[in-house]
């Protein structure tokens, strides 16, 4: 189903667009990788078309920041560069690609790694995007640059296990993360790579509990890709669905915090919190099992997701009229107890999918969807269209951007 003319609306003011251009069969993609690569010292807006796009993650901007335009790019990657002074740009071998999506959309697509001298030095990686430009001219479309770790420092890529001894009565911290879900756990688990002194909190008794206390026939509408953490194929495919259940990712997630040892403390909640700006600490208040407890942190992480779980519920007039069950979707469990009865599923998103389907299984008479517009759909064949799995993971974060 195509979006609505709103969502038409949004996407058309974005900067960039999609080239129309065809990269011949017999083109060579690693010569033509490398051939840009390899220039990348000395970039001018001649080197890219008229609407490029360059995404920075940390590694010359030292913040998320995307550039639009050849020419805002060229002054953009001048001024950075003379202040962070990228050198040695060097193609990843076996990255290069030919990318075809439609008859007349296709680029070529590679991966380097470069270094920094500045203050602190850095290891970078980055990914290119090219198409052809007549003849033998190919210019850049999309250029990416990633951050991978500071020179001097442990490598985040590399796990550091540790025993794990939960300390009850610690109450200084270099860093506090709030939330043991995805992003939590692979917070603490580059933290501890780094010998950061750390806490994860999370208010679920069990690692997973954020999944497994969702309804019973959830899961994700992504491909496993997606959900690994660091380190490691945290779902391998030959013991794993591409669509993971949410025990799977309960039973995952769990298996990973012990193997590392990850410092949490669970049943535990972050209760209030002000910033001292003599110390440049935060005073933060817990709730435990047993009360509250004060602790001292110099950084402070929120990885309590977006907020799909806090019940966001519309007013209706003369709702007090109606007679039949009313819940938000964070209370439904199943529909097995609703056989012959009639539902009506506010919205249109992954979980009122979910709740339609089940509705439809346990035998409900009529089953009926209400949404506001259409609904732009992501088809799941395009998350591995062309993509190994290592480039899906790598990539996820340009990903939709490009389709």
């Amino acid at each position: 189903m195509a979006p609505d003319a709103g969502t038409r609306g949004v996407i058309e003011t974005l900067p960039g667009s999609l080239p129309m251009s065809v990269v011949p069969d017999d083109v060579n993609p690693e010569f033509v990788a490398v051939s840009c690569i390899s220039g990348l010292h000395s970039l001018t807006d001649a080197d890219f078309i008229g609407d490029a796009l360059w995404k920075d993650l940390y590694a010359l901007t030292g913040l998320p920041r995307t550039f639009s335009t050849a020419k805002a790019i060229e002054t953009a990657w001048n001024d950075v560069s003379s202040i962070r002074k990228p050198f040695d740009f060097t193609f990843t071998p076996g990255t290069a690609e030919v990318v075809r999506k439609t008859p007349k959309l296709s680029w070529v697509e590679g991966r380097f790694t470069f270094s920094t001298k500045s203050c602190p030095a850095s290891f970078c990686s980055g990914m290119v995007s090219l198409v052809p430009d007549g003849g033998d001219t190919w210019k850049i479309w999309i250029l990416r640059t990633i951050l991978e770790r500071l020179e001097g420092h442990p490598d985040v890529d590399v796990p550091n296990p540790q025993t794990p001894i939960i300390n009850w009565e610690a109450n200084e911290f270099d860093c506090l993360v709030v939330g043991a879900g995805q992003c939590g756990l692979s917070t603490a688990g580059r933290l501890q790579s780094l010998g950061v002194n750390y806490l994860l909190i999370d208010k679920n008794d069990n690692i997973g509990d954020n999944w497994l206390l969702r309804y019973d026939s959830m899961k994700l509408h992504t491909v496993r890709a997606y959900a690994h953490l660091p380190f490691e194929r945290t779902f391998p495919g030959d013991s794993y669905p591409e669509l993971l259940s949410k025990y799977d990712l309960a039973k995952c997630y769990k298996l990973w915090a012990d193997k590392l040892g990850i410092n949490v403390w669970l049943s535990s909640q972050l209760v209030s919190g002000s910033w001292d700006k003599d110390q440049k600490k935060w005073n933060l208040v817990l709730r435990r099992r047993d009360g509250e407890t004060r602790i001292l942190v110099r950084h402070l992480v929120l990885a309590t997701g977006a907020g799909g779980q806090t019940p966001v519920v519309p007013t209706f007039p003369g709702r007090e009229n109606f007679r039949g069950l009313v819940l938000h979707s964070v209370d439904y469990k199943s529909a097995s107890q609703w056989k012959g009865k009639s539902a009506v599923v506010v919205g249109s998103a992954n979980t009122a999918h979910d709740v339609c389907d089940d509705m439809v299984e346990a035998g409900l008479s009529s089953v009926t969807m209400v949404q506001r517009g259409q609904t732009f759909i992501l088809p799941f064949e395009y998350y591995q269209q062309g993509k190994s799995v290592r480039l899906i993971h790598r990539s996820c974060n340009f990903k939709y951007r490009v389709y």
